[in-house]
């Protein structure tokens, strides 16, 4: 199979049937177990480069971009109050709302990128979008395809499928407020 065999490969491989043991940075071999050994090569996906710049011109507006449709409006906020909370066992709820004067004028709409940092609403600071994704046990082939916000001077304030950025929430103080709606397009 054009895989050097050592002691330990074999061990792992004899021990744990069903069990993948990488061999190189692309290349991986499993035992089922009636003992047949098979290679599994790594599919690299990567990082999706399209980008789409919106100018949040209005009191509302709407696009698509990567199989998803966005909606937003502007609201005034006459009187604080916390979005409602999501319940166990219902299904997302596809709005947030963030402070409209933090966001600015335009947003880009694009894809995950190596390095980038987010500081989700509760976290003291930003932190690496790959280390989230590991954490919120979010699989590697997916990570590419989920949509994030940036303002227009890069910084994130929306990742799908995470929670919103701390600097972008509302407070009592927020005047205006970004209703912000997405779903997927029909296939």
């Amino acid at each position: 199979m054009g895989v050097v065999a050592d002691f330990e490969l074999i061990e792992q491989l004899r021990e744990t049937p069903e069990k993948i043991v990488s061999v190189s940075s692309q290349l991986s071999v499993a035992r089922d177990a009636t003992g047949k050994i098979s290679l599994l090569q790594k599919v690299i996906t990567e990082f999706k480069a399209d980008e789409l710049k919106l100018p949040l011109r209005g009191s509302a507006g709407q696009a698509t971009f990567a199989g998803r449709k966005f909606r937003w409006q502007f609201k005034a906020q006459n009187e604080f109050r916390m979005p409602p909370k999501q319940l166990a066992g219902e299904p997302p709820a596809l709005q947030e709302f963030f402070d409209a004067d933090k966001i600015g004028g335009e947003i880009i709409l694009r894809h995950w990128r190596a390095g980038d940092r987010f500081q989700p609403m509760g976290l003291p600071s930003p932190v690496k979008l790959q280390d989230l994704f590991v954490n919120a046990k979010i699989p590697a082939a997916r990570r590419r395809g989920l949509i994030l916000a940036t303002t227009a001077g890069g910084e994130i304030f929306w990742v799908e499928s995470l929670r919103i950025g701390e600097r972008f929430k509302l407070l009592p103080q927020t005047s205006r407020k970004l209703a912000w709606h997405w779903s997927k397009l029909a296939a």
